[in-house]
């Protein structure tokens, strides 16, 4: 039969090269003929090249499509990790969205007071200091009731200098003062508290201004805490002489509140318009400052209106 021999290329595909033998003296050995031998070997070895080149074309396509495969499953595993990551976003998200929606509306506010109150905390262990003394400890009109209409028709000092001349009339800070007598006596910690809580009252009444105003409830919130938080107001609320002006802050707003609730119309209209004079009057009699209000409604009816 022929004789058959296999080659192994670099891709490891065998192939068989066969060629014709030639029988020699009828012996049953196979050879090729001289004149044949080299033009067989040169067959073979032109088969041998074509098929080393097959071979090596095979390597290439196979190098070549492993890499893309790699390639493209590289790129599949990106994307399932970039694909995953907004998944899982989305996910936090709607948590914190469930979260909140839980908490009720007032959660905000009422934060933000009890961290203004928080921060004025330690002013409980302060003591009557500067005007506390003329004002509130060495002033007999602070300690009786029977002194209160003078509180109308005099100055905030009168009981103490009333030979001098002052231009301070603040009748409902001294009945402030009285009412914490009353109550406190000389337990200066129920004093700073009463000023701390009048502070709060005052921020919680810019809240709902700020609301009111309809700019929204985020900026009625930061405003609540700048206002609470903000050092400008220490003297006011460490210094117990100093409650004029969250007291001020607590009437001012109040009327301005009124005012904005008279505007809607109906039935009640006139009712709250009476409360915001009414309460306009109490600003000015607690500290003088209280006339701008007329001049607020000006800028808000500019604004606003």
């Amino acid at each position: 039969g022929p004789a058959v021999t296999s080659y192994y290329t670099p891709s490891l595909r065998a192939v068989r090269i066969i060629s014709r033998p030639h029988r020699a003296g009828g012996s049953d050995t196979f050879t090729v003929p001289r004149r044949d031998q080299g033009k067989s070997l040169g067959r073979n070895s032109k088969t041998l090249a074509q098929t080393a080149g097959v071979g090596a074309r095979w390597d290439a396509e196979i190098r070549i499509t492993n890499g893309h495969r790699s390639n493209s499953m590289a790129n599949e595993a990106n994307f399932d990790a970039t694909a995953a990551e907004p998944k899982r976003s989305a996910g936090e998200r709607a948590v914190g969205s469930a979260i909140t929606a839980r908490l009720p509306a007032w959660w905000g506010i009422a934060l933000a007071l009890a961290l203004t109150f928080a921060v004025y905390i330690p002013t409980l262990r302060y003591q009557f200091v500067h005007d506390d003394r003329g004002q509130i400890v060495d002033n007999p009109a602070v300690h009786s009731w029977n002194a209160v209409p003078a509180y109308f028709t005099a100055h905030a000092w009168a009981a103490v200098m009333p030979d001098e001349y002052v231009n301070y009339y603040r009748p409902i800070f001294l009945l402030w003062l009285r009412i914490n007598d009353a109550v406190f006596g000389s337990q200066v910690w129920g004093w700073h508290l009463s000023t701390i809580l009048a502070h709060v009252l005052t921020t919680l009444l810019l809240y709902l201004l700020v609301l009111r105003l309809g700019i929204g409830h985020d900026v009625a919130l930061l405003a609540a805490l700048i206002f609470g938080l903000h050092p400008a107001h220490i003297e006011g609320v460490a210094w117990i002489s100093g409650v004029t002006e969250p007291l001020l802050g607590v009437f001012l707003i109040a009327s301005l509140l009124a005012y904005l609730r008279s505007r809607g119309g109906g039935a009640g209209a006139v009712k709250w318009k009476a409360a915001s004079l009414l309460l306009f009057a109490l600003a000015m009699l607690e500290k003088e400052t209280g006339v701008i209000l007329p001049c607020l409604l000006l800028v808000y009816e500019r604004i606003f209106g």
